[in-house]
C-alpha cells in the first residue's frame, strides 16, 4: 500500500468545477513511493475541506534552498545565531587574519598542518555521491567537488549558503546541491558513498552525539566511507572570551566574540582520537584518527 506523508500540513484545495468536485493534495512530500503528490484524492468531499492524514513513515529531511532554521534548545539556537552572524568573517579564520592572527610563526605552522589535512583528503579521494555536513562558506566543498560525481551539502545557516554558492559559481562547479536544514534534526533521504564534515563534530553536544553518528551511519551505503577534520585541542584565539570555557568535557562551551564586539556562547568539545574510535564502534563505524601536531585532528572511516 502506498504511503501518505505529512511532512507539512496537508490541505486539500478545491480544484474547481472542471475537476468535478475532486480535491487535490498540495504537498511538499518528496517520498518517491508516496501517492500524495499533487494527485486527486479519490473521495468526493466538500470544497476546501481540511483533512488531517497521519503518515506512518518517518519524515525525510527538508530540502530547503534558503529559509532560516530555528532550534528550541537555547544554546544550539545561540550557536546557530553566532555562525549566521559570523558568516562574512568566517574565512578570516581560515586565512588567520584579524582576531585569528596567531603571529607569523604559528600562522605558518597552521598552514603547514592544514596542508597535511588537504593531502590526506586528496589521498582519501571522495568519489561517487558525497554528503557534506556543515559546509560553511564552501572551502571544503570546492575540494570535494573536484573528485565527486555529486555533492549534497547541508548547513543550518542561509548566510553560509549564499557565500558557498558564490564560490562554487566562480569555480564553475555544477555538481553540487546546497541545502539549508537543522543538522540536529536532519535525517538522510538517500544513501551516499562518502560523508564528510569539517569543524562540525566539536560543536555537537554530548547528548546529541549518538543521534549524529546514527545519521552518518544511515547516510552511508554499506561499505561507504567518511572523512572528518576538526580542531585537535583548544587553540588560544582572540575571538574566544578569556575564562569563558567550561571545564566539563560533556557540556563544554565557550564564549566567542565577533569583530563588532557581540559575544555568543557555543558548544566546543575537544576530540580525542582513541575515545572517538571507541564511540564509533558502537554505531557500526570504524575510524582511524590522527592529530597533525598542534591544530588539527582528522580521521577516515567506513561503515561496517
Amino acid at each position: 500500500m502506498p504511503w501518505l506523508c505529512v511532512e507539512v500540513q496537508r490541505e486539500f484545495v478545491d480544484a474547481g468545477a472542471r475537476n468535478r468536485g475532486r480535491l487535490f493534495l498540495r504537498s511538499a512530500c518528496q517520498h518517491r513511493d508516496c501517492f500524495a503528490q499533487e494527485r486527486p484524492h479519490a473521495a468526493i468531499v466538500a470544497p476546501r475541506t481540511l483533512i488531517d492524514i497521519r503518515c506512518r513513515r518517518p519524515p525525510r529531511s527538508r530540502r530547503v534552498s534558503g529559509g532560516a532554521v530555528t532550534n528550541t534548545d537555547p544554546i544550539l539556537a545561540e550557536q546557530l545565531a553566532y555562525y549566521r552572524a559570523r558568516a562574512r568573517e568566517y574565512d578570516k579564520w581560515f586565512r588567520r587574519e584579524g582576531l585569528h592572527d596567531l603571529g607569523e610563526e604559528r600562522n605558518a605552522r597552521w598552514r603547514l598542518e592544514l596542508d597535511r589535512v588537504f593531502a590526506a583528503l586528496d589521498a582519501f579521494a571522495s568519489r561517487g555521491d558525497v554528503l557534506e555536513l556543515a559546509y560553511g562558506t564552501g572551502e571544503w566543498t570546492l575540494r570535494l567537488a573536484e573528485s565527486a560525481t555529486t555533492v549534497v551539502g547541508v548547513d543550518a545557516a542561509p548566510e553560509m549558503r549564499e557565500l558557498a554558492l558564490a564560490k562554487l559559481q566562480d569555480a564553475g562547479k555544477r555538481n553540487v546541491e546546497l541545502r539549508v536544514d537543522d543538522l540536529f534534526s536532519w535525517q538522510p533521504d538517500q544513501a551516499f558513498d562518502v560523508v564528510f564534515f569539517a569543524f562540525w563534530l566539536s560543536h555537537v553536544p554530548e547528548n546529541q552525539a549518538d543521534r549524529f553518528w546514527r545519521s552518518v551511519h544511515d547516510a552511508l551505503r554499506p561499505g561507504g566511507r567518511f572523512f572528518l577534520v576538526d580542531a585537535a585541542r583548544a587553540v588560544p584565539e582572540r575571538n574566544v572570551v578569556h575564562g569563558s570555557q567550561l571545564a566539563d568535557r560533556d557540556s563544554a562551551t565557550e564564549f566567542r566574540r565577533l569583530e563588532d564586539g557581540r559575544a555568543f556562547r557555543i558548544i566546543k568539545r575537544s576530540l580525542e582520537p582513541d575515545r572517538l574510535a571507541r564511540d564509533l564502534r558502537e554505531h557500526g563505524l570504524d575510524v582511524s584518527a590522527v592529530e597533525t601536531g598542534e591544530f588539527f585532528v582528522h580521521g577516515l572511516g567506513r561503515r561496517a
